[in-house]
Formats: C-alpha cells, structure tokens, sequence
C-alpha cells in the first residue's frame, strides 16, 4: 500500500472518530440537555402558589402546558412540530394550551379559542384560525369579524356563536387563563411548562435551540417527572 493510500485511510479514519464525538455530544444527545440552559427548574413559590397547585392536582399525572395566542408568529410557525408530538404523545401525558393577552387584540382571540372549546370545534378550527391570522392576515380581529369567520368555516350559526362568546363561563376561563399565566410569570410567548406536583419546568424554543431539540427536551422532562414513561 502506497504512502499515500495510508495517509487517505488514515485521515478518514480520523474524521470518522471525530465525527462520532461530534454527535454523540450534539444537542440530539438527552444527556446534553442541561437545567438552566436547556430548560429551567421553577422555583418553589411558584410551584406552590395556589392557583398552580389546583391545576396539577386536577390531574393524576404529568402535565405539559403551552402558552400561546394566535396572534403570536413564533406560536404559528410551533404548531407544526407541536401538532407531531401530541399525536405521537403518550396518554399518561395531558396537554393543556392557555391563551395568553399581550395586546388588546389577542383578547378576542383568547375568546375565539375558548368560544371554539365551548362549541366542540377547537380541533376542526384551530389550524385554520392561525392560518386566517397570520397568513390571511384577518383584520379587524374583533367579534363580527371572528363571527363570520366561524360561521364561514364551521357552519357556526351567528346565535350560537354570540351565546358561547359572552357566555358566563367564559369570563371565568379568561380570568383564571391571565391569573395562570401571571402565577408562572409568563412575559413572551410560545412558552412551554411541564410539571407534575412537586416540581415544574420552563423551556422555549430558544433556549432548546431548534423546535426538533425542544421537543427533545419535553420528552426529557416528562420522563424525568414519571419515570414509568
């Protein structure tokens, strides 16, 4: 074998190892995701507020929140990897969104969402109300405008809708989805919590570093919170 030949195997032999470090440290690895970095360990007062507690006491197991609005770009662009893991999510993982409201506008879509859940068409018309928001640009967001727009996509009759809309329980479900979201102190969105009882988790799709990597992360999580997973 000439000089050459060895030098060749040799160097390729070389890359073949240091490319095996280089992924076997990589970001895919779950023993790189580290609390602070990756995701981050909430405190206890928040954990042990109240309002928290009652929500993870309602639920005999792990819990995995997303706090998002419609208005939100950075929501719309998640929600394809998102739709992914909750079909492939395991059953002993319950998945909650919360609408949150940093702008007048994003209160009648808080609205909407709920509306939708009261109406039994949330899972029909969530993608398309993103899709109308962000990419349609649908304007004005207010109620005519949300009206026509269930009754055009859903067949949602202007009665019924008006009813689910002002209906008492939904000032309820606003109230307790603003006072969640204060308790977790949530000041930019998509943001997603995982939490059981005792302790609770905060990760974004920056600090996981790509929306593949956060998921990665929840994963992670959930399993560190229920090991039976």
């Amino acid at each position: 074998m000439s000089y050459y030949r060895v030098f060749y195997c040799g160097w390729l032999l070389g890359l073949s190892l240091i490319t095996s470090v280089a992924f076997a440290n990589s970001p895919c690895d779950t023993a790189t995701w580290v609390e602070g970095k990756h995701y981050q360990l909430l405190p206890v007062d928040i954990v042990k507020t109240n309002l928290v507690e009652s929500l993870t006491e309602a639920y005999d197991q792990v819990q995995v929140l997303e706090f998002f609005s419609y208005g939100c770009y950075w929501c719309k662009k998640l929600e394809g990897s998102l739709s992914n893991w909750l079909a492939e999510k395991p059953d002993e993982v319950a998945f909650q969104r919360v609408p949150v409201v940093f702008q007048p506008a994003w209160a009648y879509l808080a609205r909407a969402y709920y509306t939708a859940q009261q109406l039994e068409v949330l899972n029909e018309i969530h993608p398309k109300l993103f899709a109308a928001v962000q990419e349609q640009h649908l304007t004005p967001i207010n109620e005519e405008t949300l009206q026509a727009f269930f009754e055009a996509e859903q067949g949602i009759s202007a009665q019924a809708f008006h009813k689910a809309f002002h209906a008492f329980a939904m000032e309820r479900q606003l109230k307790w989805a603003n006072d969640i979201a204060q308790a977790y102190k949530i000041s930019a969105i998509p943001v997603v919590i995982v939490q059981n009882s005792e302790q609770a988790y905060m990760t974004t799709v920056k600090m996981a570093g790509s929306e593949s990597a956060l998921f990665e992360v929840i994963n992670t999580l959930t399993k560190k919170l229920s090991p039976a997973l």
